[in-house]
C-alpha cells in the first residue's frame, strides 16, 4: 500500500461519476489511503463576471455531494476535495503526478461516447486510470489482456495485486493468429509468485485484443490492458485495446503502463 499517494477521482454531476465516485472510496479504503476528490473548473481570469461566480458555486456543492457519496460508501475513509481552475484534462493529468491511481467515470455501453476528457486522461496520466460504467455491480474475476509487451507486463502485475487483495481469480487472455503461443508459459513465472492466487490462461483465436477481452470473459469485474506509452494525444498513444474496451466495456476499465 501507499498511505502518502491518494486515489484520484474526478468528479462532475451525472451518475456516471457518483458510480466511480463509490469504486475510488472503496479502493482508497482497501489500500489505506485518502480519497481526493477535484473538479476542474475553467473561468475567465482576466475578466470574472456573475457567470463565473455561478460557476465556482455550482463546483462546490457537486463536490460537497460527491463527498457525500464517498463516505456513505467507505465510512472512514479521509476525503479531501479540490476546485482547480483549467480543463479537467490538465488538471487530472497534473494531479496524476502525485496519485496511486485517477478514476474516472463514464457512461458505459448504450450510453453517449467516451468523452476526450476520459480518452486523454488515460493515455497521459503516469499512473494507471480506471474508468467506471455507470452500470450493475460486478463481481466475476478479473480479465487482464496479455501480449508480451512490458507495458501487458504492467498490466498484468497491477490485475495480479487487485485479484489478491480481492480474492478473486484473474484470467489471462490472448487473442492469437493460428499457431501463435499462448500465455501460459509467460503467466507460470507470476503464477509461482502468486501461489494462492488462481490463475488461468485463455487464448481466442482471430479477432482483436478487445474483442477477446469481452468474449473470454463477459462476467468480468475488472479489465486491465497495458498501454503504448503517454503522451497528450488520445487514441494512437492509448491504443485501439484501450479505446475500444473503454467505449464497450460493461464493467471497469484499469488503463496500466
Amino acid at each position: 500500500m501507499t498511505p502518502d499517494r491518494p486515489v484520484l477521482a474526478g468528479v462532475a454531476a451525472s451518475a456516471a461519476s457518483s458510480a466511480a465516485i463509490r469504486w475510488a472510496a472503496q479502493q482508497a479504503r482497501r489500500r489505506g489511503t485518502a480519497l481526493h476528490l477535484l473538479h476542474a473548473c475553467e473561468l475567465d481570469v482576466v475578466s470574472p463576471g456573475p457567470r463565473d461566480e455561478l460557476r465556482l458555486v455550482h463546483a462546490h456543492r457537486v463536490l460537497r455531494r460527491a463527498a457525500d457519496v464517498a463516505r456513505q460508501r467507505a465510512p472512514g475513509v479521509r476525503v479531501e476535495q479540490a476546485v482547480r481552475l483549467g480543463t479537467a484534462v490538465d488538471r487530472l493529468l497534473a494531479g496524476a503526478a502525485g496519485a496511486v491511481l485517477v478514476v474516472l467515470g463514464s457512461p458505459g455501453p448504450g450510453g453517449p461516447p467516451v468523452g476526450s476528457v476520459v480518452l486523454r486522461v488515460a493515455a497521459g496520466a503516469v499512473c494507471p486510470v480506471v474508468v467506471v460504467p455507470g452500470q450493475r455491480p460486478w463481481t466475476g474475476p478479473i480479465a487482464v489482456g496479455h501480449d508480451a509487451s512490458v507495458s501487458s507486463g504492467h498490466a498484468l502485475r497491477f490485475a495480479l495485486e487487485e485479484a489478491t487483495a480481492l480474492g478473486v481469480p484473474v484470467r489471462v487472455v490472448r487473442a492469437c493468429r493460428p499457431g501463435e503461443p499462448g500465455p501460459a508459459a509467460h503467466i507460470a513465472v507470476w503464477a509461482r509468485k502468486y501461489p494462492g492466487l488462481e490463475i488461468t490462461a485463455q487464448v481466442v483465436p482471430d479477432v482483436s485484443a478487445s474483442r477477446a477481452l469481452l468474449l473470454a470473459v463477459p462476467d468480468a469485474r475488472l479489465i486491465v490492458v497495458g498501454t503504448r506509452g503517454r503522451g497528450p494525444v488520445a487514441g494512437g498513444v492509448l491504443g485501439s485495446t484501450g479505446s475500444a474496451l473503454l467505449a464497450h466495456a460493461a464493467c471497469p476499465v484499469a488503463v496500466v503502463r
